[in-house]
């Protein structure tokens, strides 16, 4: 017997409830333990969870969120929490909530860690997707046109930020996946975009694009995608090695920078 795609789309529909529902029941004691969150001096109320829309990626599918964080004294703050969704087993090592829908277990993750949602992201960059979601335009902005770059590429989430969440792919490009977000323009890519396009100076990763939403009043950045150094240093720990040699030449870059 086939399947009526109408009962086919209802059926998905269905669990799509489900799976936000229960994370706004697993939430609010989820993100307080990640290194990401920053607001761990508030004491968090009630989350709210804004579903962008979902992508089939395989046997997995990406659940694009933004959750509205609300606070005790009457602050709130939006985080990015892209999920996965696996059924049979978790396909990632940072499980946030199980769903039982259908006779059958889900396990809902944080996408980071998540080949498919890794290789969605690649894939949409390369191709400039735009989708409209319930917040406005989620779209894809390629600053630099080297395609191979993002060919056959394989991601590997790391640890190494607070405040955001990296993707390495391969050996040439960095995805940072921005968790707190603010309206308004980025200066990651503003200054990016600026070196890329205006200036000389050429000691600073390239902007390979971004993933941004926008409506008519506000704009966000989800993500950017930048060049990855071999044995990069920041200008701090530079001067900061050579003070401590008694080297004060350092300090010239810093003008240079700065400049």
């Amino acid at each position: 017997m086939i399947a009526n795609p109408s009962d086919l789309k209802t059926e998905q529909l269905n669990l799509q409830t489900q799976v936000i529902a229960h994370l706004e029941e697993a939430l609010p004691s989820y993100l307080p333990g990640q290194r990401w969150f920053a607001d761990k001096h508030h004491q968090l109320v009630a989350v709210k969870v804004v579903d962008l829309g979902w992508f089939s990626a395989g046997v997995t599918s990406i659940a694009l969120c933004i959750s509205d964080v609300s606070f005790a004294d009457d602050h709130s703050a939006l985080y990015f929490t892209p999920v996965a969704v696996d059924s049979g087993q978790p396909q990632t090592s940072d499980l946030i909530v199980t769903v039982d829908y259908g006779g059958s277990q889900f396990f809902v993750s944080d996408a980071i860690e998540s080949s498919a949602f890794q290789d969605w992201l690649l894939k949409s960059l390369a191709t400039e997707d735009e989708v409209t979601t319930s917040l406005g335009t989620l779209s894809f902005h390629k600053e630099i046109a080297e395609p191979e770059l993002y060919l056959a590429l394989t991601g590997r989430a790391v640890k190494l930020e607070q405040s955001n969440s990296a993707i390495f792919f391969g050996d040439q490009l960095i995805a940072k996946i921005y968790r707190r977000l603010s309206a308004g323009v980025n200066p990651d890519i503003a200054v990016g975009r600026h070196l890329n396009t205006i200036s000389s100076y050429a000691d600073t990763p390239k902007l390979y694009g971004s993933v941004e939403v926008s409506n008519e009043r506000d704009n966000f950045t989800l993500v950017m995608f930048q060049q990855q150094l071999d044995n990069p240093v920041d200008c701090w720990t530079l001067i900061g090695e050579s003070l401590a040699r008694q080297d004060y030449s350092s300090a010239e870059v810093g003008h240079e920078l700065g400049a």
